[in-house]
């Protein structure tokens, strides 16, 4: 015999306008335009809109209710080769997920204004807003072209140009010192830093943390063991065999993020050297890499879930108060693993 509770649970899930869009054989942006009524489309394309309404059983709103499944949120991204923002991704669409929300990813590579006008155009009434991932130079114009008509939220942004908008951010600093000073411990002295872009926001902040802890323990600047990547594994290869070719290389590296000290343990298995008897490496990220690779890689987390998780609610509550979000800055974690240790014997 079957309870109440069980038909609840039997019932179907409630239609969404992505099941109207399959229905009448169009895209979703077509749907919307037709649902909101302010978009002129052809009576051909309205009348197959609205016999799919009436076939799927999709239920309209007179307005646009906070978890509805017909929200969507907008990711901009640079790429999706990064392990990082690969993690990113991953969050934000468990945490748009759980809001009821949809998520739709643009690629910001080219940073086309005209692209992200076109996103919010098409989806007048559905979309909640946009979380920018890195934003930089390129994508300088869209982001505040975008944001002066919609809610956004960025994650780690690169500009300090766009200090305006509600951040979510890592302890860059913090957590790069905490790598510095677990090398410190160690015994290391000579230690080389990777960073990423010069003129990141976060690269220098954690390229300051690495100056800073070697200014406190009273230890030298040596230009020759400072060097700025892009934050990619050939990068980090490329730089490593720079440093671990020096007349006098250093005992470990610290890599800006832990893609460019994947490429570091490249280097060094290239030229016999072993990790870390002869060389420790710290990155930062902890991405499924970082445990996968042999040696697994001592690195500082960053929370990504919640960032994620964060990132998500400050647009829902942007859009929903009127009122900007304020920013926030997440810890991080040291996970130290099998890639330091005290400085080796190699002359």
């Amino acid at each position: 015999m079957s309870s109440t509770g069980n038909s609840q649970a039997m019932e179907s899930p409630r239609k969404t306008i992505l099941d109207v869009a399959h229905a009448a054989g169009v895209s979703v942006a077509t749907v919307s335009k037709v649902l909101t009524g302010r978009h002129r489309v052809s009576d051909e394309i309205r009348g197959r809109v609205e016999d799919a309404v009436q076939q799927v059983g999709y239920v309209r709103r007179t307005t646009q209710m906070a978890g509805s499944r017909d929200e969507l949120i907008q990711l901009v991204v640079k790429s999706l080769r990064s392990p990082f923002l690969l993690g990113l991704l991953d969050g934000v669409q468990a945490s748009a997920s759980r809001a009821g929300a949809s998520l739709l990813v643009t690629n910001s590579s080219v940073g086309d204004p005209n692209a992200w006008r076109r996103i919010h155009r098409d989806y007048p009434a559905a979309l909640v807003g946009s979380i920018v991932v890195s934003p930089d130079e390129a994508v300088h114009e869209a982001v505040m072209n975008v944001g002066s008509s919609r809610p956004v939220v960025l994650i780690e942004p690169r500009l300090p140009s766009l200090d305006g908008f509600p951040t979510v951010s890592t302890a860059n600093w913090s957590g790069a010192l905490k790598a510095m000073e677990h090398l410190l411990d160690l015994g290391h002295r000579r230690i080389g830093m990777i960073a990423g872009g010069a003129n990141s926001l976060f690269s220098k902040a954690r390229h300051g943390a690495y100056l800073a802890a070697l200014n406190a323990a009273g230890i030298e600047t040596n230009a020759t063991l400072q060097a700025h990547g892009d934050f990619t594994v050939t990068s980090g290869e490329r730089l490593g065999r720079v440093m671990l070719d020096l007349p006098k290389p250093p005992t470990a590296i610290f890599a800006g993020n832990d893609e460019q000290a994947l490429g570091v343990l490249k280097a060094a298995r290239e030229r016999g050297i072993q990790v870390p008897d002869d060389l420790s490496v710290v990155g930062f990220d902890d991405v499924p890499e970082s445990v996968w690779t042999y040696p697994a890689l001592t690195t500082v987390r960053q929370p990504l879930a919640e960032m994620s998780r964060l990132a998500v609610q400050m647009l829902s509550a942007t859009r929903n108060d009127g009122r900007p979000a304020r920013s926030v800055e997440v810890a991080t974690d040291l996970i130290i693993r099998q890639s330091t240790a005290p400085p080796g014997h190699r002359p």
